[in-house]
């Protein structure tokens, strides 16, 4: 007896009271079966070609920091003595501490065309041609973020980097001050930095101490 066999009987019961319910149900149900097992191969085709792809809920949730992650490791790489602090309650993501002094690091995750003022409160982002959105000024936050440090810890930043987004067009007037970078340029740039600095101004273990229990 095949599965559609098996089906009717059991819809007989069913039915028994309803002779027209059981007569649409008998003709229709091949062909409900038919599409469930057309649908049913589709999926497994999908599912085989594109893996993955096809249920991205699915997939393994990505390290929020990683891109931080990776920012540190690249900094790791450069010669010379230094140490990273990761900041948690600041804007800002990173204090370098090298012998030659201390750097602020944002990094702007956002892609798109960032426009409007350095002093602005709020920037406009482009994400398409239709699409516009205000968001929070990178350069205020990271001044923010510098004037916070120097009042409470009397420290002194010697440079600060944004960096954005690689594919992040920034199209910002007036910045000063503040270093701008892609993330796919900022191990050169600051590699650069610290290079051509000969001058070693920052005991790095003796300040490192000092701020690593109280800078969060």
């Amino acid at each position: 007896m095949t599965i559609n066999d098996n089906l009717i009987c059991y819809l007989n019961l069913f039915a028994f009271s309803s002779p027209v319910l059981y007569i649409v149900i008998k003709i229709f149900l091949p062909i409900v079966i038919f599409v469930m097992i057309i649908t049913a191969i589709n999926i497994l085709y999908k599912y085989s070609k594109y893996k993955s792809k096809l249920f991205p809920n699915f997939k393994k949730a990505q390290n929020p920091n990683y891109q931080r992650d990776i920012i540190v490791n690249s900094i790791e790489e450069i010669s010379g003595y230094r140490k990273v602090i990761k900041l948690i309650n600041y804007y800002s993501d990173l204090l370098i501490i090298d012998e030659t002094g201390l750097y602020l690091v944002l990094y702007y995750n956002q892609a798109g065309t960032l426009k409007g003022f350095m002093n602005n409160k709020k920037l406009t982002l482009k994400r398409s041609e239709y699409s516009y959105m205000d968001v929070s000024n990178p350069f205020k936050m990271i001044l923010e973020d510098e004037k916070k440090l120097t009042k409470k810890f009397g420290i002194n930043i010697t440079k600060k980097y944004i960096i954005f987004n690689n594919n992040c067009n920034v199209q910002v007037q007036g910045i000063k001050d503040i270093e701008t970078v892609f993330l796919r340029n900022f191990n050169l740039a600051l590699k650069k930095e610290l290079n051509s600095n000969d001058i070693k101004r920052v005991k790095v273990d003796e300040c490192y101490n000092e701020l690593i229990e109280s800078i969060h």
